[in-house]
């Protein structure tokens, strides 16, 4: 059964190797596995006759460092562009059948340096105080934030049926025009077809009219034509009757 109460020694020890071995850079550095990190701080507990495990080691962390216990650590580390190399390279060793992987500062780490937090701050979080009533005052914003929102709502949908009511209008306004000219269109040609057929109607009948004229003439020249035969006949009856005798 693990142990997971912490005595003073055991928490100084692990304070002292978090310093110590940069731990915190580690944490954050993505070279590192975090795993791996927490595994060698218990390897190093272990020498030191403490046995713990690398996540009783991960709790313990996380409850000093929300309890404000431990100095705040800001490693700086430039980039070295310059130069093409990192202040700090790993090293691999082989402990208790385990690889552990540690850093090195090498000569370019003059730029890394430890800051610790003053001892005059606090780092527990800041309470902001609240004045009385900050609760009501927060429910009437609310309040007036979401009546505000349905009033916006209300305007927004009564103007979109303004709008929509608008454009039908408009809409109906349209297409009476547009049946009134199809209307006046369609009577316009109406009107002119009828005035062809009179126009045509009144050609048949001047036709029919001046064909009747010619036939009556026809008939009277008829009629006189054989009025003069006969008269020429009864001459030529009475030379011959003349002649005979």
């Amino acid at each position: 059964k693990e142990r997971y109460t912490w005595s003073k020694a055991e928490t100084d020890c692990l304070k002292k190797i978090f310093l110590t071995e940069n731990i915190p850079q580690r944490l954050v550095d993505q070279r590192y596995k975090t795993g791996e990190v927490y595994l060698d701080v218990s390897n190093r507990l272990a020498k030191l006759g403490y046995n713990r495990s690398a996540e009783q080691i991960r709790k313990k962390w996380k409850s000093i460092r929300k309890s404000g216990n431990f100095p705040r650590i800001a490693v700086s580390v430039s980039r070295m562009s310059n130069l093409g190399k990192s202040p700090v390279t790993t090293k691999i060793t082989r402990s208790n059948g385990l690889h552990i992987t540690q850093p090195v500062m090498t000569s370019y780490a003059n730029n890394a340096e430890l800051i610790e937090m003053p001892s005059g701050l606090s780092s527990s979080k800041v309470q902001l105080s609240t004045p009385m009533g900050n609760d009501r005052k927060i429910g009437d914003i609310k309040r007036n934030i979401k009546k505000k929102a349905q009033d916006n709502y209300s305007g927004a949908l009564t103007q979109f049926y303004e709008n929509w009511v608008s454009s039908c209008e408009d809409m109906w306004k349209r297409q009476k025009i547009f049946w009134i000219e199809q209307i006046r269109s369609q009577r316009e040609w109406e009107e002119r077809v009828l005035e062809q057929q009179r126009e045509h109607d009144r050609e048949l009948v001047s036709i029919c009219n001046s064909l009747i004229t010619s036939e009556s003439e026809l008939v009277e020249y008829m009629h006189t034509g054989d009025v003069a035969c006969e008269t020429v006949m009864e001459c030529f009856d009475d030379q011959f009757s003349n002649c005979n005798a």
